[in-house]
């Protein structure tokens, strides 16, 4: 994989695009040298001038690599066990990158992950609604996964850092993009959390870059909560790609004259969720969750002399986090032995 990994470092292709230009997985020293020569692949920009050879690009390419394995950065190739198996399922192979830069810790599974996101620039109420709604995630156990721009995404991350937060980036690992999230990107790393990017180090950070992280952020996650985000934002894209993927996406109401108030009404026109707190965020992000658990119903006697209940009541007495419960209310309800009564609001029939 080193010969992929150099290429990756100074073109641009998925795993799918290099197979069918060379039939192969694993490219030979003829095929770097070709790379070097023709136009095959578009060019990585670097933050030095590209190099004129295959051997200039090898030296390049080591002394990169021994910087990033001392940072402790991970190569994740497709293919590999470690691959998330969300991006296999969510992004076509010819977006999908061939090799994912990681730190620290491995992510979790899809189910365990959302998305909170938002403007680099938020309103007042926009900071207490990431707050709040981070915050209540947090204390469910769910990791946010967001992408470390200023704004609703570093609110998100900091709110979350305990729960082992996730930052996809649009930059490369060592380069954080925004620089005054350098040190919360550390914190994120002690505390747990991981640093993911699909750009290899000396790469500049383009606006073209962002695009691509969006898209990662609302593959990896169950469903995405946009904050705050004007109709053409990086979080209104991020949720628009995530309701394509068939996730739920909610969205907090706005007034509809100002531009994140129009973003909201666009996504909720593209089939987005209006909600008004965080437990209505909580059901309409897991409400296209598939079932994985099977058994029957942990409820406590109370619960089952008819008393009504709710999520975070029903995750008290089963002792499950927040994904597998609402997969298990899900399969009960589908049995006919729970009944919904209202938002949030549960009743057993047994």
């Amino acid at each position: 994989m080193q010969n992929l990994l150099l290429a990756h470092r100074y073109f641009h292709f998925s795993l799918s695009r290099w197979v069918a230009a060379w039939d192969s997985q694993a490219p030979d020293e003829r095929d770097l040298e070709r790379l070097f020569k023709e136009d095959i692949f578009p060019r990585r920009c670097l933050k030095w001038e590209f190099p004129h050879s295959l051997s200039e690009a090898r030296e390049v390419h080591l002394v990169l690599m021994e910087r990033e394995l001392r940072m402790g950065v991970k190569y994740v190739f497709e293919g590999s066990m470690d691959y998330p198996a969300a991006l296999l399922s969510h992004i076509p192979p010819e977006r999908r990158p061939a090799v994912l830069y990681t730190r620290g810790s491995p992510l979790p599974s899809e189910a365990e992950i959302l998305s909170v996101v938002g403007t680099r620039s938020p309103s007042p109420d926009g900071i207490d609604a990431a707050r709040s709604f981070s915050a209540f995630f947090s204390l469910l156990r769910i990791h946010l996964v967001s992408g470390l721009a200023k704004g609703i995404d570093t609110i998100a991350h900091r709110e979350n850092l305990n729960r082992g937060t996730i930052a996809v980036l649009g930059s490369s690992l060592n380069d954080i993009y925004p620089a005054e999230n350098f040190i919360l990107s550390e914190e994120i790393l002690a505390q747990g959390g991981t640093l993911l990017s699909p750009f290899p180090g000396g790469q500049v950070p383009l606006p073209a870059n962002f695009p691509q992280r969006n898209e990662l952020i609302a593959a990896l996650s169950t469903g995405v909560l946009v904050v705050e985000g004007a109709e053409k934002s990086g979080a209104a894209i991020t949720g628009k790609l995530a309701l394509a993927m068939g996730k739920s996406v909610a969205v907090l109401s706005s007034d509809f004259r100002t531009p994140f108030g129009r973003g909201a009404v666009r996504l909720a026109q593209a089939g987005a969720d209006f909600v008004l707190d965080e437990e209505e965020a909580l059901q309409a992000l897991y409400a296209r969750l598939g079932g994985f658990l099977t058994g029957e119903l942990p409820l406590g006697g109370t619960a089952r002399r008819k008393r009504s209940f709710n999520l975070s009541e029903f995750c008290a007495r089963s002792g499950l986090d927040i994904p597998p419960a609402i997969s298990l209310l899900q399969e009960e309800i589908l049995k006919g032995r729970i009944v919904r009564t209202g938002p949030d609001r549960y009743q057993s029939k047994v």
